[in-house]
């Protein structure tokens, strides 16, 4: 996947200079505001300048390239999204990173730093040592010595944490009152100096780059080294200085922080993962910009990047690539279910994507979460063909013809590929953390790439889902069953689930509506067997609802598994429902295949005990959700007919 990056980092970079290929261009039609920050060397004064709103120049015109690389590296960036960096380090780092006083950014800096910051003591780490003095600049009324007090624990030790949030509430609090903004509303947070931005200042723009690519100032010694070559690079292959340094690119494509992980356990052992040249790795830095700003979007509830691998890579220009992108890539930033892929295949054939071999391309979905400030991917599904999406989308309108025939019309309409999250992800109860992602993970790999799941591995998680929604009172279980029957159906029709021979259904004596439904969903006689067990508990839980508001008959489901015993006693307590509630005359035909199939297999279902449960469902699903779809609900057999 990295050599994705990179190629999409070397078309950007092709065409602009490393500084454009780092900086983070700011999204359209954001209605924030630039939160200037101007110290006065003239006089102790600090002006809050709120005015300016955020535009897709104010990254270009501030150089903003986000934060320095490394959940603990000293942050001395002059503009951030955030205030708090900014309250606390920024200052204390910018005059050591400028301590020549010779310079006029140096000696400015080292003015603001002993006029503007308190010193809470040599027992505090240095990165929460030197915070603004809120009340020298009249932001707080109490002194720092008090801030302090509030940010010591038990034993009087200050905690770093504890005192960045404080300031940061009294800061939001004074932004809140006396300009009339909130935290959300703040796009950009720059410091100035005498109205001048420090990013400005071409020695600050120079440390930047360099800190941000790893760009380091040499002797001649290491030039002529440098020139010599210390190495081959991974992606140009050509004898480089190489360096296997990759701590700065914010995604983790592998262990390299760890020393356990390297070679003979030495610092010198990563370089047997990969070596790259100072240019690759700022391509590599450009494409990872494109991947957040232009290439991100979620999928279920998962972050995802979707990156395009151009085979003839040569041959796209950045104008092309940023089409593509935005034809295809972004739209499905916008939306999070199928919907949007309509969009996307539309887009496809205006560029006639499909056909031209010059623009052929394949698609990796890259799944991951931030932890520490660091990229970490969950599953890479690699080398998605665009006709796969297109697919996707067929699929989804086939399920939707099909099922509105028998489901609600609101209900079918809502299918989308966030199904795939709702079906195999079981939230714990009691807790925000979820168990085990792994299927859901292997389920969207099946669906985007064409790989088989395991049959029973889906249905049992389905099942699992759906009983926890039962028995927690869910309002939505009923509606989880039917969902589900169309989201199996969906892995079917994607190649995803193997297909079985289905039963002959010109044989069975039933209304052809019902009959056309079993022969769409392909069930052979095992399962047609549990499915008309379902449908009849079904009919039964109807006339109950209309006569108690309730179906006791659904609590002789065992929703986790259903054995030989366990189904034959469902089955007794239905022919016996039937019977007490006089709606045995209406379903005869139902009733007496549903008894023969069961004298038939009740010996060998040819299912386990959890697919029973689920197809017992699918029956139930039917059942009820024809029974809501029909404008007239009366039990009378004619009038439905």
């Amino acid at each position: 996947m990295q050599e994705a990056v990179y190629e999409i980092g070397k078309i950007v970079k092709s065409e602009s200079s490393i500084i454009e290929g780092i900086m983070l261009n700011n999204k359209k039609g954001e209605a924030k505001r630039v939160l200037k920050m101007d110290f006065s060397t003239q006089k102790t004064e600090l002006t809050i300048d709120v005015i300016e709103q955020v535009d897709e120049t104010s990254a270009e015109k501030y150089f903003h390239i986000g934060s320095a690389s490394g959940p603990n590296s000293p942050q001395w960036f002059s503009v951030s999204k955030v205030v708090d960096y900014h309250l606390t380090e920024t200052l204390c780092n910018l005059t050591q990173m400028f301590d020549d006083s010779n310079t006029e950014l140096g000696k400015k800096l080292k003015d603001i730093f002993e006029n503007y910051t308190f010193d809470m003591g040599e027992d505090v780490p240095k990165k929460y040592r030197y915070p603004i003095d809120l009340q020298k600049v009249g932001i707080i009324k109490e002194s720092m010595s008090d801030i302090k007090k509030l940010a010591s624990n038990g034993d009087g030790k200050v905690e770093g944490k504890k005192l960045r949030s404080i300031l940061s509430g009294e800061f939001l609090n004074y932004l809140k009152e006396e300009k009339g903004l909130k935290k959300d509303d703040i796009g950009l947070c720059v410091i100035t100096i005498d109205q001048k931005p420090i990013s400005e200042y071409p020695e600050y723009i120079d440390k930047a780059v360099a800190e941000k690519t790893g760009r380091k100032e040499k002797s001649e010694d290491e030039e002529k080294k440098q020139n010599n070559g210390s190495g081959y690079c991974y992606f140009c292959s050509e004898k480089k200085d190489v360096s296997s340094d990759l701590k700065k690119l914010d995604i983790k494509y592998f262990v390299n922080d760890k020393i356990s992980f390297a070679s003979f356990f030495t610092e010198k052992g990563f370089d047997k993962n990969i070596l790259v040249c100072q240019e690759c790795f700022e391509s590599l830095m450009a494409g990872e910009k494109q991947l957040k700003e232009r290439l991100k979007t979620k999928i279920g509830c998962f972050d995802v990047y979707v990156v395009p691998q151009f085979i003839l890579s040569t041959n796209i220009s950045k104008e092309e690539f940023e089409k593509i992108s935005d034809k295809i890539i972004y739209t499905l930033k916008v939306s999070q279910n199928l919907d949007s892929l309509e969009k996307v295949q539309g887009r496809l054939q205006d560029y006639n994507l499909f056909e031209d071999d010059t623009n052929d391309f394949y698609i990796n979905f890259v799944f991951f979460k931030i932890t520490n400030s660091a990229t970490k991917v969950m599953k890479l599904i690699k080398d998605v063909k665009p006709s796969r999406l297109a697919k996707i989308f067929e699929k989804k309108k086939e399920i939707i013809k099909i099922f509105i025939e028998y489901f609600p019309e609101n209900l079918v309409k809502g299918f989308n590929l966030n199904y795939v999250y709702f079906f195999s992800v079981q939230k714990i109860a009691g807790k925000n953390s979820y168990s085990d992602f792994r299927l859901c993970l292997e389920t969207y790999d099946a669906v985007f790439t064409g790989k088989l799941l395991n049959r029973q591995r889906v249905i049992s998680r389905i099942v699992q889902i759906i009983s926890q929604q039962f028995y927690s009172n869910s309002e939505y279980w009923e509606k989880s069953t039917a969902d589900s029957v169309m989201y199996y159906k969906f892995l079917k029709e994607m190649g995803n689930i193997k297909e079985e021979e289905g039963m002959d259904v010109s044989l069975l004596e039933l209304d052809e509506k019902l009959k056309t439904y079993i022969k769409t969903m392909n069930y052979t006689e095992e399962q047609v067997t549990m499915f008309m067990l379902g449908f009849m508990v079904g009919r039964v839980g109807n006339q109950q609802k209309q006569l108690n508001e309730t179906k006791p008959i659904l609590r002789k489901i065992n929703f986790h598994a259903m054995d030989k015993p366990k189904i034959m006693r469902l089955a007794n307590e239905v022919f016996e429902k039937m019977y007490q509630l006089k709606i045995d005359k209406y379903y005869e035909k139902e009733y007496g295949l549903c008894k023969s199939l069961l004298d038939k297999n009740i010996k060998d279902t040819g299912l386990t005990s959890v697919e029973t449960v689920f197809y017992i469902l699918s029956g139930y699903a039917y059942s009820t959700n024809n029974w809501a779809k029909k404008s007239d609900k009366s039990e009378n057999k004619e009038e439905e007919e």
